[in-house]
């Protein structure tokens, strides 16, 4: 299973996450191109840290990615290339029935835990509302909100916790959290002005669906030129379907997330 695991399972889960890349210089002399270079330092990269993120002890999972900072990777690379494909191995995981809820649930905890310690320096200021006054949340550029949530009924929301970081460091305001009900994310867009809006798809979907709410949030916005974007491994894997289900835009990550909303911003 292991085997299996190394060879086949975790490169596709990186490939279905985003093109990433190894933080270190890969050192296997078996492999024959760059390209099996770079796969296998990727891929044992998210095994060995998922493994630390899933150990009693999270003392050697701090200690991993400190080692990184010192190789010279930045936390952009390491956001990217690090926490997101071990985020997607741990769904699997779980998906799978290789581990259970709780230890899944716990790893995922951790990572979003690294990125909340990183939170200050990744953005390099304070973000709107940090000082945990609510009225300050909504004091820069007006036309820079966002609301950045998971498909109603989704359970997986770390993708998110790294767009919303992405997001904030680029200044815009953002919003979002996980949803019950489609009802909600309509009241949210009718009373709330955004120029954007962002929705995550971890799993399975109905294309029909997602393509009527996406025509409800148009249609109740109280921004008539609201932007859409969708997120996720089937948008990675087929850019196509954004268009398909009635969005403006998709991206393999966060970093392009960011291009494609401050391309929809200059059409509001």
């Amino acid at each position: 299973m292991r085997d299996t695991l190394e060879t086949e399972i975790i490169p596709r889960l990186v490939l279905s996450c985003r093109g990433a890349k190894p933080l270190r210089t890969p050192r296997s002399p078996a492999a024959n191109t760059d390209a099996e270079a770079a796969e296998m330092a990727q891929m044992k990269q998210v095994r060995d840290f998922t493994d630390l993120l899933l150990a009693d002890d999270t003392t050697e999972a701090a200690g991993y990615v400190a080692a990184l900072r010192r190789d010279g990777a930045s936390l952009e690379e390491i956001y990217l290339d690090l926490f997101g494909p071990a985020a997607c191995y741990l769904g699997y995981l779980w998906e799978q029935d290789i581990r259970d809820f709780v230890d899944v649930t716990l790893g995922t905890g951790r990572l979003q835990q690294f990125v909340w310690d990183f939170s200050a320096e990744f953005r390099d200021f304070p973000s709107p509302g940090d000082s945990g006054d609510p009225a300050e949340q909504w004091t820069r550029d007006k036309r820079r909100r966002a609301l950045l949530l998971p498909i109603p009924g989704e359970q997986h929301t770390f993708g998110l916790t790294l767009m919303s970081e992405f997001f904030r460091r680029a200044e815009w305001e953002v919003r979002g959290w996980p949803l019950l009900e489609e009802s909600e994310l309509i009241n949210l867009v009718r009373d709330q002005w955004f120029a954007l809006v962002g929705i995550s798809v971890g799993g399975e979907v109905s294309l029909a669906g997602l393509g009527s709410l996406i025509r409800d949030v148009r249609r109740n916005s109280s921004n008539p030129s609201v932007g859409v974007m969708v997120g996720g491994p089937l948008f990675v894997q087929q850019p196509g379907l954004a268009k398909q289900v009635g969005a403006d835009a998709t991206a393999v990550d966060a970093r392009q997330a960011v291009d494609q909303a401050e391309s929809l911003l200059q059409l509001v």
